[in-house]
């Protein structure tokens, strides 16, 4: 199977340490941050709540029959991923660098500032929304996915571009690549609560593992985001800190409650969660159509 078959994931993956998660490259435990030394947002980690939405496609590159077994047709639907459940993050980003906003953006109106910083998806863990079909013959056979990261190879690092519109915040844009790992387990009724082996130990002949780091000089997968979403510093009181935010002085998908959203936005009204601010939800998009990681900080998507 070709290694550029494409899983888009909305994503604003972004993680810390999650007990029971699937095992993911790097350190992701979850950190109070030190303040900027510059006055802008310090280096951290962001942790937003995968929405319904995200999806990773094969139409374009089927698994081939014999991945699952003799007698097995080619899949080539479209998953339909969720959190795992139970666990405290589902999507990890790791921003390298702090932004200062020494210099003005020459593309935007006159005082907004512009920085950016590498990031890297350092933890992801999502399960199939319901069992994928692979057809056996003439017969149906479901099949329960979990997806998280490659340990195998690892990719580039991505890019997060950030504008500061405002004293308290502004929007940022972002992309990343990933190198996903997918288990396939045969479904035995209920929902899986966890794919307890991390992998397929010991030869389980229900057990299959596509990983795509692995290979000669594999290709990751790139994702960008689908639009420029907000951010703020903080919220009122510190409140929200906990609201999928993990980091400090940089909250994705959230603006002031000063900002009056055009009806037609994907924006909604945040809960007492949120303490009344506004929320969004934001996504990235991959190369194929059916790869797509859609997540939110605050509510689900509208």
């Amino acid at each position: 199977m070709r290694k550029d078959s494409r899983f888009l994931q909305t994503v604003a993956v972004m993680g810390g340490l999650l007990a029971g998660a699937i095992s993911a490259r790097g350190d992701t435990g979850v950190e109070a941050a030190p303040g900027s030394g510059c006055g802008g947002i310090p280096a951290g980690i962001d942790c937003p709540k995968t929405n319904s939405g995200t999806s990773f496609s094969f139409a374009d590159q089927p698994i081939p029959g014999s991945f699952f077994g003799d007698g097995y047709s080619a899949f080539n639907g479209t998953i339909s991923l969720v959190a795992r459940p139970g666990v405290r993050h589902d999507t990890v980003i790791r921003r390298h660098s702090e932004m200062c906003f020494e210099e003005a953006s020459v593309n935007d109106p006159p005082g907004v500032l512009i920085d950016s910083t590498s990031i890297e998806v350092e933890l992801l863990d999502l399960i199939s929304a319901a069992p994928i079909i692979v057809m056996f013959g003439s017969t149906q056979t479901y099949w329960d996915v979990a997806v998280d990261l490659s340990e195998a190879s690892d990719p580039p690092p991505g890019l997060m571009t950030v504008r500061k519109t405002h004293e308290d915040g502004g929007t940022f844009t972002s992309e990343f690549f990933l190198f996903p790992r997918f288990q396939f387990n045969v479904h035995v009724g209920g929902r899986p609560a966890d794919f307890p082996d991390h992998g397929c130990a010991g030869g389980d002949p229900n057990c299959r593992m596509l990983d795509l780091g692995k290979g000669k000089d594999p290709t990751p997968i790139r994702f960008t985001t689908s639009e420029p979403t907000p951010w703020i510093r903080v919220m009122e009181n510190g409140r929200g800190s906990n609201a999928g935010h993990c980091g400090f002085g940089f909250i994705p998908g959230v603006a002031g409650p000063d900002v009056v959203w055009n009806p037609e936005e994907r924006a909604l009204r945040c809960g007492l969660d949120c303490a009344g601010y506004w929320t969004c939800c934001w996504s990235h998009k991959g190369p194929a159509p059916g790869h797509l990681h859609s997540v939110g900080t605050c509510l689900p998507c509208p």
